[in-house]
């Protein structure tokens, strides 16, 4: 199993028929188990945990952080 990886996911965009547009977030942070990612499973997994459709979204892996533990 890979070691889990930092993602900064920015310029978020919500469709507009999401019923709480102006409350979902337009960046985040996310740490994903594994160090393999695709942007269409990161851009899934957001969608289903926040219930809303994304439009469109930048992903970009984070170097020097790491899990605590």
């Amino acid at each position: 199993m890979s070691k889990p990886v930092f993602l900064q996911i920015t310029g978020i965009v919500w469709d507009s028929s999401s019923a709480s547009k102006d409350n979902l977030p337009k960046e985040l942070e996310l740490q994903w188990n594994d160090g393999k990612w695709k942007n269409a499973d990161v851009s899934k997994f957001i969608s289903n945990y926040f219930n809303a459709k994304i439009n469109s979204l930048k992903i970009r892996q984070l170097v020097n952080k790491t899990t605590s533990g």
